[in-house]
């Protein structure tokens, strides 16, 4: 009887050291032992796990390839303008060899221009008018853009002589775009010249209208002018003869009518 006892008290306490040690064990393992910790699945509502959400894609930017709308720069009236001209070249007793005149009028956009030879050898008479406008290029100071300039012209002129050897008249228009005092771009408008047989005392008449157009790259944010010029020029050879370039004020003794050159149109196109 005493041998059972001692038997059963020999159980329960070896199963008591089983137990024991479990829960050692257990203590280890929460305390951040080496034993692997369970990962716990979300589950939906119904039990079931629950869908992972993808992480969505980042965006990229790309450059617009959009072209920009052109912008255009109409001007109705001139800002201003300016002549030249050689003068007058008087001879003994005072006598007249040659005279000219450039002039301009900016409310009508209206340039004139006249040459005249009446006496002396080898006489070269010259006279400028012209016009300009002012434009800023729109948008941000630096970039270099396009810029189409057009402008329409019309004039009434002529020339005139007697014919001789060495003489002649001519006349020449063009179209600049300057940045300051220097001239970044040009463009002829229109020239003609007249020599020798072809001038006659009852003069050749010029009237006509042209187009032009000039393409440059200009500086968004700068200011630069537009001018628009009429040359007339007249020439004597070895024998001191008239001859008339007329595009405006006529000159003293002239045969032939007054004439002038207009602009009749004038934008830039960016």
């Amino acid at each position: 009887m005493a041998g059972r006892s001692t038997r059963a008290l020999a159980v329960a306490t070896a199963a008591l050291a089983v137990a024991l040690a479990g829960v050692a064990c257990s203590s280890d393992a929460g305390d951040g032992g080496s034993s692997a910790v369970a990962t716990a699945t979300p589950e939906s509502s119904s039990g079931r796990p629950a869908a992972t959400r993808e992480a969505a894609p980042t965006a990229t930017l790309e450059p617009s390839t959009a072209t920009p709308e052109p912008r255009e720069i109409i001007f109705s009236t001139a800002d201003g303008g300016g002549g030249s001209a050689t003068g007058q070249h008087s001879g003994p007793l005072g006598i007249v060899y040659t005279d000219s005149f450039g002039t301009y009028d900016a409310a009508s956009r209206t340039m004139y221009a006249s040459a005249a030879v009446y006496l002396g050898i080898n006489e070269t008479p010259a006279a400028t008018g012209w016009l300009y406008n002012d434009f800023v290029v729109p948008g941000e100071d630096g970039e270099t853009v396009d810029a189409q300039i057009s402008a329409e012209v019309a004039w009434d002129g002529s020339f005139a002589g007697n014919g001789a050897l060495g003489t002649g008249a001519a006349v020449e228009m063009t179209m600049k775009v300057l940045d300051g005092e220097r001239v970044i771009a040009s463009q002829p408008i229109y020239s003609n010249q007249k020599r020798e047989s072809a001038l006659n005392i009852g003069g050749f008449a010029d009237s006509s209208s042209t187009a032009a157009n000039l393409t440059t790259k200009l500086l968004q944010g700068r200011t630069y002018r537009i001018q628009i010029e009429v040359t007339c020029s007249a020439f004597s050879g070895a024998i001191g003869v008239a001859t008339y370039c007329v595009f405006g004020r006529v000159p003293e003794g002239s045969v032939v009518p007054a004439g002038s050159v207009r602009v009749t149109s004038l934008s830039v196109l960016f």
